[in-house]
């Protein structure tokens, strides 16, 4: 397509001509590749990529893969760090996914409803042995902490498992072990993906074969509900993952899971892709992943829809501004299911000391309506948002009384943003004299119901809430 933008693809260096050659032909953007050989490299590179500003790509795609036994420092987690840092937007699972302890994934599989194998974490000389005694081999070996690369063996004899497993966790310290079929004659790998395609997107036999073996008409609901689940629950539908399921030794007829690689390497990717070993029907092409891959990339690193910057009036301090031009009904802060830092009053009151609490009176919002539970500052400044109280706002909680926030009125990019605090502020709020200037301002601002009774729906507070006793002396 005439003008459109590249893709930056990072991937590791000892990725094939071939397979990459592949990829650049199915990939539905100019891609400009960025091979890495270690983690400085890395470094490098996302620095060159964030140095050409925005405007430069359409997305990072993070082709980075844990490589055994390397010593480059280069991962798929490693790399979505550093794109994160950048605020880069790129493909593939997000930095907490992709840094998830191998146990908790197994956790996380486990709540999925996918079944799992006999499995053992080794956290310990006594758990090692442990291990050998109730598993039996042959077993699989992996590393449980993802940001540090990826160890993994499969120890076949069960008078070694031991000796194994115990030179494993004094090598790489805590490592998850689990029991594998020994043949693969029924396993097959579950290439998942999140966003736009969601749920299973290929399925290949892990022993090749020119003809859908006979076994895939009773194994392709297992392939399917794996993918949804692991998509859902594990991808948070956002990336890709590659899942190998295989029959358990004493049932032939039922599925469960081998192994799980997040960002799962080029080769795999086109392979997977392929009608010629792909059995699942109607399946995306390699085109089409990508295309959604790099749109969830987008999607997930929306512009911005506000800036904070130190307002030009020393009393009023930071203070967001409209970072472009917003229309009314945009969301300006999309909080529902997000996360925020939260205490109850009483927890304050008994230990918190003068200073805290006067920030407590200034920047707390209550989460009830009886003044017991509130939300208060995150430990991360990123996430801090000071937006200034006006009298007539133009922005408000979205209806009916959203954590979302939206714009009132059309606002211009460079617009202070502010919001009236009688929407989602009580009793503990100190009273403050108003700066707003506006023809309705109030003066001094405090809870009340007739302020609160003007926005309707678009409040967060419901109702009036009850008076509160001052937590500092007047």
């Amino acid at each position: 397509m005439p003008g459109q933008r590249p893709v930056a693809v990072v991937v590791n260096d000892s990725t094939g001509a071939e397979q990459l050659e592949a990829f650049k032909r199915a990939c539905p953007y100019p891609s400009v590749v960025f091979p890495v050989k270690d983690a400085a490299a890395l470094q490098s590179t996302a620095r060159h990529i964030y140095a050409k500003g925005p405007a430069a790509f359409e997305a990072v795609v993070n082709l980075c893969v844990d490589e055994p036994d390397s010593t480059g420092g280069v991962t798929a987690a490693l790399a979505s760090v550093f794109l994160d840092q950048c605020s880069l937007p790129y493909t593939g699972c997000r930095t907490k996914a992709l840094n998830y302890p191998f146990d908790i994934l197994l956790m996380m599989l486990y709540y999925a409803e996918v079944p799992l194998p006999p499995f053992s974490i080794v956290d310990s000389e006594t758990a090692a042995r442990h291990a050998a005694h109730i598993l039996k081999a042959p077993v699989h070996i992996r590393s449980a902490c993802a940001v540090l690369g990826l160890y993994e063996e499969t120890c076949a004899v069960q008078a070694n498992l031991e000796s194994v497993l115990l030179r494993a966790f004094h090598e790489h310290g805590k490592v998850v072990t689990w029991q594998v079929s020994k043949s693969t004659e029924f396993a097959m790998r579950v290439l998942v993906a999140g966003g736009s395609v969601k749920g299973a997107a290929a399925v290949v036999p892990v022993q090749p074969t020119s003809q859908p073996p006979a076994w895939w008409k009773d194994s392709e609901a297992a392939a399917r509900q794996c993918g949804a689940a692991v998509s859902r629950f594990i991808l948070y539908d956002c990336g890709i993952a590659s899942v190998t399921l295989n029959t358990l030794s004493g049932d032939p007829h039922k599925w469960c899971f081998q192994n799980i690689v997040l960002n799962p390497p080029v080769a795999q990717l086109v392979e997977h892709s392929d009608p010629a070993f792909n059995l699942l029907p109607a399946a995306p092409s390699l085109s089409e992943l990508l295309a959604s891959l790099v749109a969830d990339a987008r999607r997930l690193h929306p512009e911005p829809a506000f800036t904070v910057k130190l307002h030009g009036d020393s009393r009023k301090g930071y203070h967001l501004c409209a970072a472009t031009t917003l229309k009314k009904g945009d969301v300006v802060f999309e909080d529902e299911c997000r996360n925020f830092a939260i205490v109850t009053r009483p927890y304050v009151e008994e230990h918190w000391d003068a200073r805290l609490k006067k920030m407590f009176t200034e920047y707390a919002w209550p989460l009830d309506s009886d003044g017991h539970l509130y939300a208060i500052w995150e430990e991360d400044p990123q996430r801090w948002r000071p937006i200034n109280h006006s009298c007539d706002p133009n922005c408000v909680f979205a209806a009916p009384h959203s954590l979302n926030v939206i714009a009132a009125r059309d606002i211009v990019a460079g617009e202070d943003l502010s919001m009236d605090y009688a929407t989602f502020c009580d009793g503990t709020m100190k009273p403050f004299r108003c700066l707003c200037g506006a023809a309705c301002c109030r003066g001094l601002i405090s809870p009340d119901a007739a302020s609160l009774a003007k926005y309707g729906e678009n409040s967060w507070l419901r109702k009036v809430p009850p008076p509160s006793k001052p937590l500092l002396p007047n």
